[in-house]
């Protein structure tokens, strides 16, 4: 591979006086999800290009670089010379995928959590986002007494009263259908003890993982899966051995 001057690379996103000014215009559906807030139906793909390829136009005059996303704005911004002249690009390299953050302040442990949303659930959520999330924000039924009406702002869940969904209403819906399609209820907690011990059962030796998977400081607390997952797998064995001891026809 031929060898590139990182630094003349760099210095070619700055400003002649080496500052840099760097205009972000990779949003997809946050960016979605906010501008569904100003306007009745779905926000379409159009739209979306629109507002990049706008937003281009006016601030890129002012900036040494700009970032775009390939979904929405990088093969337009450079077909219709939407990027002004001495402004870089730089092409969004996360191909589109989504990740669940929850700051500090948000968990139990109070450790930042960072993870890849999985890939088999993104188009059950673009859906939500593009189809019945800005439905859902234009309703407004009927509240319980002494119910407090949160606007539902950026939140990403949103109640059929059109303002954002406490957790104790979520995990009534988790329990409610979780009923309904497994015949026993599955509250959020039980949903972590499963995916732990799971781990444990299935893959053992990788069991560690389980720690941050859960969001825990050490594999202390997680520890209390393996050592029931061990005390299955002992189990079965002790019984598959006694069913192969039994004599033919006693039991």
């Amino acid at each position: 591979m031929p060898r590139t001057n990182l630094k003349a690379e760099i210095r070619s996103l700055a400003r002649a006086s080496g500052a840099f000014a760097m205009l972000a215009v990779d949003q997809r559906e946050g960016l979605r999800a906010m501008m569904a807030e100003k306007q009745n139906g779905p926000v379409t793909d159009r739209q979306m290009s629109d507002f990049k390829m706008a937003a281009l136009r006016a601030l890129t005059p002012y900036a040494s670089a700009a970032l775009l996303d390939r979904e929405f704005a990088w093969d337009r911004a450079i077909a219709e010379g939407a990027v002004a002249p001495g402004c870089a690009l730089i092409a969004a390299a996360d191909g589109g995928g989504w990740a669940i953050k929850f700051p500090a302040t948000e968990t139990k442990t109070h450790t930042a959590l960072n993870m890849p949303f999985p890939d088999n659930l993104v188009n059950a959520l673009s859906t939500y986002l593009r189809t019945y999330r800005p439905v859902l924000l234009g309703l407004r039924g009927p509240l319980k007494p002494g119910h407090r009406d949160e606007p539902a702002g950026l939140a990403l869940w949103v109640t059929r009263c059109g303002t954002q969904m406490t957790a104790g209403a979520m995990q009534k819906l988790l329990i409610r259908h979780t009923r309904a399609r497994f015949g026993h209820t599955i509250n959020p907690h039980l949903f972590r003890d499963c995916a732990a011990t799971s781990l444990a059962d299935d893959n053992p030796e990788h069991v560690r993982i389980a720690a941050d998977l859960l969001g825990h400081k050490t594999f202390v607390t997680t520890a209390t899966f393996y050592i029931a997952a061990s005390q299955r797998r002992a189990m079965h064995r002790h019984q598959e051995v006694v069913m192969q001891r039994r004599r033919p026809g006693k039991r």
